[in-house]
């Protein structure tokens, strides 16, 4: 391979590995924190009031869907049943 094509590779390589690492700290940066909910379901739920934590978990499942958090919202989902 010329020279000319490794640099090319190695430049393209650099630019591919900056894109996915800008990618993935604007993509955690995007999603709000849900930390103060998920403290007001397990306070509520250990009060043991079922209705309070479900109130607390329906925005937490919609905005994770809305944010594509989706891992979010089935975990929300599974404590919701």
């Amino acid at each position: 391979m010329k020279r000319s094509h490794r640099l090319s590779a190695a430049g393209l390589a650099l630019v591919l590995v900056g894109t996915g690492v800008a990618l993935v700290l604007t993509a955690n940066a995007a999603q709000p924190p849900r930390d103060e909910q998920w403290k007001k379901v397990e306070a509520a739920v250990n009060k043991g009031l079922p209705k309070t934590a479900i109130d607390h978990l329906n925005p937490i499942i919609d905005g994770a869907i809305k944010d594509k958090a989706y891992p979010e919202a089935i975990k929300a989902s599974a404590v919701h049943n």
